[in-house]
C-alpha cells in the first residue's frame, strides 16, 4: 500500500448490517480482504464459543460477555495502533455515551497514529434492527438498547464525519444499501 496507512471504519447501530457490509467490502477490494479486523462482535462471538445462540447467556450474562468483548477489542485496538499495519478495519457501533466523548478520543487517537480514516456509517429503522438482532440469535440483547444505539449514532453522526477524512453514510432498511447525508452535515468526499 502507498501512501499513508488507512482504517476504515465501519460503524452504525446495533444490528445496521455492519458485518455484512464489511464483508461485502472484502470481497469487493481485494486490499480490505488481508486487512487487520477488529470488531467487538467478533470478539464476543469467539468469547461465547461457537454457538452462542445454545448458551443460557441472560441478560446479565451477555452485559458481562459485551464487557469483556468491548475490554478485549480496545486491547487489541492499542495493539494494532502500536503495530501500524498498512489498513485496518474496525467494526463497531461507535455509540458508547451521549455526547461522544469515547469515541471521538479513538478517531483522534487513530489520527495521531498517522491512520487515514475513512467512515462508513450506517443506520436502518430500528424495529428492522430488532427483527435482524431477533433472527440471528447469539447473546441477547434489549430491544432498547437497540433503538438507543440507533437514536445516538444518527444524533453523533455529524460531529463523527467531521473527525474524519472522508466518510460515507448508509441507510440499510429493506435489505437494501442507500447513501444518506447525515442530519445537520454532510458526507465528505
Amino acid at each position: 500500500m502507498i501512501g499513508p496507512p488507512s482504517m476504515i471504519v465501519v460503524c452504525g447501530g446495533i444490528a445496521a448490517g455492519k458485518t455484512r457490509f464489511r464483508q461485502r467490502l472484502a470481497l469487493a477490494c481485494p486490499m480490505v480482504r488481508g486487512a487487520q479486523v477488529v470488531s467487538t462482535d467478533v470478539m464476543a462471538a469467539a468469547m461465547a464459543g461457537v454457538a452462542p445462540a445454545a448458551e443460557p447467556w441472560g441478560a446479565e450474562g451477555a452485559a458481562l460477555l459485551q464487557a469483556a468483548a468491548s475490554a478485549a477489542g480496545e486491547a487489541l485496538m492499542h495493539r494494532v495502533l502500536a503495530a501500524a499495519p498498512p489498513l485496518v478495519v474496525w467494526e463497531t457501533t461507535l455509540a458508547w455515551d451521549a455526547e461522544g466523548a469515547e469515541a471521538l478520543a479513538w478517531l483522534a487517537r487513530i489520527r495521531a497514529a498517522n491512520y487515514r480514516i475513512i467512515l462508513h456509517g450506517l443506520t436502518c429503522d430500528p424495529a428492522e434492527a430488532e427483527a435482524r438482532a431477533a433472527a440471528r440469535g447469539g447473546r441477547p440483547l434489549r430491544t432498547d438498547r437497540i433503538a438507543q444505539s440507533h437514536a445516538l449514532f444518527r444524533a453523533l453522526a455529524p460531529a463523527y464525519v467531521q473527525a474524519v477524512d472522508r466518510a460515507r453514510l448508509w441507510d440499510t432498511t429493506g435489505g437494501r444499501l442507500r447513501r444518506v447525508r447525515p442530519l445537520g452535515g454532510s458526507d465528505r468526499p
